[in-house]
């Protein structure tokens, strides 16, 4: 097994097949919330890998040195806030699409989210109606976008056995 990673596409050569893994990843502080979430839409998304934090800094770190497709981004959060990660992480991963998914129901915050490079924001209260749809779209977009041969991961050539 190898394992090839570029850009927000994982990948790893089980046997003569390519599989290609894309990542989400939740940043949520409740713990309980964070593991549900990751219950309900694990089996609606079974060919993305689900990785999850419960700090914005964390979330930070782990898209600089590994950028997930999506990430869905709490607003408000122990130490640095979903907003000020979401532009963090759009500055050093562009590719990147972060949903920020708040209790807040409120413009100003949905502004500045936008303003920050979010690719939507949803109300916790709405997430079961909103959230699935907007993941759908992002990740119909993702899957038209290249093949693994187009991906340019390094070694995507048949590994020696």
């Amino acid at each position: 097994r190898q394992a090839l990673c570029s850009g927000t596409t994982y990948a790893v050569w089980e046997g003569n097949e390519l599989i290609v893994n894309p990542r989400i990843l939740l940043v949520e502080d409740n713990v309980e919330l964070r593991q549900t979430m990751r219950a309900w839409l694990a089996p609606l998304f079974p060919e993305w890998t689900f990785e999850e934090t419960n700090c914005a800094e964390a979330a930070v770190g782990i898209v600089a040195l590994r950028p997930p497709g999506i990430v869905l981004m709490d607003f408000k959060l122990p130490g640095l806030n979903g907003i000020e990660a979401t532009r963090q992480i759009k500055a050093s991963a562009p590719q990147v699409q972060v949903i920020v998914v708040t209790v807040y129901d409120e413009a100003d915050y949905e502004a500045d989210a936008q303003a920050a490079g979010a690719a939507g924001y949803v109300c916790k209260r709405r997430m079961h109606a909103e959230l699935v749809p907007l993941l759908r779209k992002l990740v119909n977009e993702a899957a038209a976008g290249k093949s693994p041969r187009e991906l340019e991961l390094p070694g995507t050539e048949r590994p020696n056995k």
